[in-house]
């Protein structure tokens, strides 16, 4: 899990890929999330279908 942390003002964002099991698809589709945290309390920043190994797929979720 890729994480970044901002000490200054309590606020934490770390992302992860979680692997479907669904489908017929040959290669491995991902759900890639973004979750931010401050003061306790999580919110869902992205979620995008993608590949978990993918930079360009990473790169599409932190633009959305």
């Amino acid at each position: 899990m890729a994480e970044a942390t901002v000490v200054e003002h309590g606020i934490c964002i770390s992302g992860d890929g979680i692997y479907l099991k669904a489908g017929i698809e040959k290669e491995k589709t991902a759900l890639l999330c973004i979750v931010g945290a401050r003061r306790w309390r999580k919110e869902l920043l992205a979620m995008e279908p993608g590949y978990r190994e993918s930079t360009k797929s990473w790169a599409e979720v932190l633009r959305t």
